[in-house]
């Protein structure tokens, strides 16, 4: 993807995720899961400067704050709407910064734990992320971060391919590919993978959720579907989803990496 392109994408991103920073926290639940993994494995040490990024509402921010009221806390996130929330919302942390995961404004060792829940997967290539949490760390600094891998909203993805042979899912990459990115940037890897399974009601549950915590955003362009009107098309696809219903509802699963990584 050029940089124009980038550009424009990050833009789209950041509009979606402002939208729905209001009724992000009640929707989030596989993201506060995530969240909650990466608290807990900070383990014995205590850190004193936390920078959180891809913070969100601020949720997990909060969390880190009174989990460490000692340290110096910090949070970024690309989404002006966010930033504005969390500002409300978590008084207690140091600072907030309106900025990219790509270009961190900060200095080198500058923080002793960088943490990034559930934003890497917006990255064509995290090798650039990697670069830049790698700097800011001090030496024995860690890097404690979750992303979406391939078989994630799978469900999703296979009724619209019955729909109108289009995914309408973002691509995520592959674990080898996130492993050899942080690989080149300096890291020795260290990962393990978990799956969770959300149930919803039918299709639009699943739509509507994904709206309203943002992340609606296709990343890649897909071809036209089938001719097919856009009201069609979703009931097409409500349908083919029935074939997935389990007792508790209609699944949504999400394969999710998770990264603990130390800077010698």
């Amino acid at each position: 993807m050029d940089r124009v392109s980038q550009t424009v994408l990050k833009a789209q991103i950041a509009e979606a995720f402002s939208r729905a920073a209001e009724t992000y926290d009640a929707l989030a639940c596989v993201q506060k899961t995530a969240g909650l993994t990466l608290l807990e494995r900070v383990a014995d040490r205590i850190p004193q400067r936390i920078l959180d990024i891809g913070c969100g509402s601020g949720w997990l921010t909060q969390k880190f704050a009174r989990r460490f009221p000692g340290a110096s806390v910090w949070a970024l996130d690309l989404a002006p709407g966010m930033i504005r929330h969390l500002r409300q919302c978590c008084p207690e942390i140091s600072g907030s910064i309106l900025a990219d995961m790509e270009a961190l404004p900060f200095k080198e060792a500058s923080f002793d734990l960088v943490y990034s829940n559930f934003a890497m997967q917006w990255l064509d290539n995290p090798e650039l992320f990697f670069r830049e949490s790698y700097r800011l760390l001090t030496p024995g600094g860690r890097l404690l971060c979750s992303t979406l891998l391939p078989g994630t909203l799978s469900e999703l993805s296979a009724a619209w391919m019955q729909a109108d042979n289009q995914p309408h899912i973002n691509h995520f990459l592959p674990v080898g590919d996130v492993r050899d990115a942080a690989e080149r940037a300096g890291w020795s890897w260290s990962a393990d993978i978990r799956k969770e399974v959300v149930y919803y009601p039918d299709a639009f549950a699943v739509l509507r959720a994904l709206k309203g915590i943002g992340a609606n955003t296709l990343t890649a362009e897909h071809a036209p579907g089938l001719g097919l009107s856009g009201r069609q098309r979703l009931l097409k696809m409500q349908a083919a989803y029935e074939n997935a219903r389990e007792p508790q509802g209609v699944p949504a699963s999400y394969e999710i990496l998770y990264c603990t990584l130390c800077k010698s």
